[in-house]
């Protein structure tokens, strides 16, 4: 048979095993399940939306105005007139992300990183 210590250090190594067993499952969690655990384990620890705030105040100076999107419509006699300002609507979308939003974003997608780098 086996000595004594050794069946102790097997046993103490299955008991470790299990308690891992325990805590991440038998099976892979999804993505989705750890993306939930991790936002959760986030929102636990540090505040986002008071982090965030600053950040996403500089949205406040976006100003679109009815000027701005006269001055993209163009009218199509092939178009009935109820879908008009589809494609003048298109066009402001696209601009307004490039101009507005995407570097924008990149600034959020920026705080948020060191936010998560910040974390110990």
């Amino acid at each position: 048979g086996c000595k004594p210590a050794l069946l102790r250090d097997i046993r103490s190594k299955q008991e470790e095993a299990r308690a891992v067993l325990r805590e991440t499952g038998r099976t892979p969690k999804s993505n989705d399940t750890s993306c939930l655990e991790f936002a959760r384990h986030v929102d636990e620890v540090i505040n986002m939306e008071a982090i965030l705030t600053p950040t996403l105040s500089r949205f406040d100076d976006v100003v679109i105005t009815e000027d701005w999107t006269d001055a993209k419509h163009a009218s199509n006699l092939f178009i009935p007139a109820f879908y008009q300002g589809h494609s003048s609507f298109l066009h402001c979308v696209k601009e307004v992300a490039e101009q507005f939003i995407r570097p924008r974003a990149q600034q959020v997608c920026n705080a948020v990183a060191s936010v998560l780098d910040s974390i110990p």
